[in-house]
Order: structure tokens, then sequence, then C-alpha cells
């Protein structure tokens, strides 16, 4: 895998795993008690963007690293994949 591949590889699983760490521990205004006046009653009291960021970045680099011990050791590859579309194959009498 390249640079290239790694970075798309890497940016892709960072935002994935962020958007699904951004709801984790989000409390409401509404939940809270305490509506501050124009904002809207959903609102996050604190939303921990740094800290869910983080988890993002580690979860991310991990799917990297595996990601990329898959390919450079080949362990699996399309080469050898018996539906491989295009692959002619062996029949009867083609000996």
């Amino acid at each position: 895998m390249g640079i290239g591949g790694s970075v798309v590889v890497l940016m892709c699983a960072w935002w994935m795993v962020f958007f699904i760490v951004l709801p984790w521990g989000i409390r409401s205004q509404w939940e809270d008690g305490d509506v501050i006046e124009g904002n809207d009653p959903g609102a996050p009291v604190e939303h921990h963007l740094g800290k869910k960021a983080l988890i993002a970045s580690v979860v991310a680099v991990i799917i990297w690293l595996v990601s990329w011990t898959i390919v450079t050791f080949d362990l699996i590859s399309i080469d050898r994949s018996p539906w491989q579309i295009g692959t002619p194959t062996a029949t009867e009498g083609d000996e």
C-alpha cells in the first residue's frame, strides 16, 4: 500500500469512527434542566470533541495498521479469490 492509499484508508477510517463516537456521552440542555434562552433544547451541554477526536484517531490508526498488514503481507489477495470476474476457469475437455 502506497502513501496515497494509506492516507485514504486512514482518513476514511477516522471520519467513520468519529461519526460513530460523536453521540457518546452527549447530554442535552433539556435533559440537564438548564436550557439557555435562544438555544435549542437539544443542544449539548458539553461536547467533548477533543476526547472524541483522540478516540477516533487511535481507533483509525488501529484500523489502518490492520489493513496495511493485510495488504503488505498479502494475507487476503484478490488474485487468489475463486469468485473473480473475467477469470478463465478450467472446464471439462480443456486438458
